[in-house]
């Protein structure tokens, strides 16, 4: 009997939802993390990993990155004290089983790659993929021209941090060209892309040669929809083939057998890719998608 492998929490609802539809095939998957390592009876050889479950060990086979730890893992933790040093021992535990025989919906390093959006974006384009015209810069003034007086600027890297304890999101946001905030740019590298007006946007899941999409009203939303909690169940499914071919395309590109994606498709009916997220959310969007994504990653599991 297969013995799947999810490395996450329990309290994510996308690993319970997926859990429980392996539970409903009489199979009991393995759900672990960084800080779950801590109290779990477990073994690493060269090859693999075997946990203990009511002592018997069991041999994962295939499994599922989901999440290396909780939100917040590491908050309150010291550099360099003996906390930071035992949890940070626990990632590389975790994050080791993608070099193992475990076979991944999408091992560690691929993940690490398709994370970071100049990487999408140079793969996107190289398969004739279209993607807004984009640069990173330090200096204001070496902005692309192309990109015209009013431009789209969205983080590079973590897009939240804790202010006084607090979460706080970064969005993306209009930004004007001679704004004074770009000048800070060469302290936290921004991404700088064209703007485009945005007549639907497009959330695509891609699960192995599968593919589903939900579109979006984008009049009277903000630039990042995300901002309105209206927009979080406005969502309705729809079938654009020739979107869902590109995001295929860009799921091998990116080697991702799971991907969330984002896409705009503008006043002209052109559909760009925006981003890709090998652990993205799902279970947002109306159940005729999410309840067969979730299928979808439970079926490879369970092979």
């Amino acid at each position: 009997m297969p013995c799947p492998l999810i490395i996450g929490d329990m309290a994510d609802l996308h690993v319970s939802a997926v859990f429980g539809e392996l539970s409903i095939r009489d199979l009991a998957p393995l759900v672990l993390d960084a800080e779950s390592l801590a109290t779990t009876r477990w073994r690493r050889s060269i090859n693999g990993i075997e946990v203990a479950v009511d002592g018997r060990w069991r041999s994962p086979t295939r499994g599922w990155l989901r999440r290396l730890a909780p939100a917040g893992y590491h908050i309150g933790m010291a550099l360099g004290s003996l906390a930071a040093a035992e949890a940070t021992a626990r990632l590389a535990l975790i994050a080791s089983l993608s070099e193992t025989d475990i076979e991944w919906v999408t091992d560690y390093w691929s993940t690490i790659r398709a994370e970071n959006k100049l990487v999408q974006y140079r793969l996107a384009l190289a398969e004739g993929v279209p993607v807004p015209t984009t640069c990173v810069v330090a200096d204001p003034a070496d902005i692309d021209p192309a990109l015209g007086d009013v431009i789209v600027m969205k983080p590079l890297g973590l897009g939240e941090f804790r202010d006084a304890g607090e979460p706080v999101a970064v969005h993306a946001r209009l930004v004007e060209r001679n704004d004074p905030v770009l000048t800070g740019l060469h302290v936290a590298p921004f991404i700088a892309q064209q703007r485009i007006i945005a007549r639907k946007h497009l959330r695509v899941v891609t699960v192995g040669a599968r593919a589903w999409t939900a579109q979006l009203d984008a009049r009277n939303l903000p630039l990042d929809w995300r901002r309105s909690a209206a927009a979080h169940t406005s969502w309705t499914p729809a079938a654009i083939p020739a979107v869902e071919a590109m995001a295929m395309v860009v799921a091998r590109s990116i080697r991702a057998r799971f991907t969330s994606q984002d896409w705009i498709m503008d006043d002209d009916g052109k559909s760009w890719f925006i981003d890709g997220n090998p652990g993205g959310q799902w279970l947002f969007l109306p159940d005729e998608i999410a309840d067969p994504v979730t299928g979808a990653i439970a079926d490879w599991l369970s092979a």
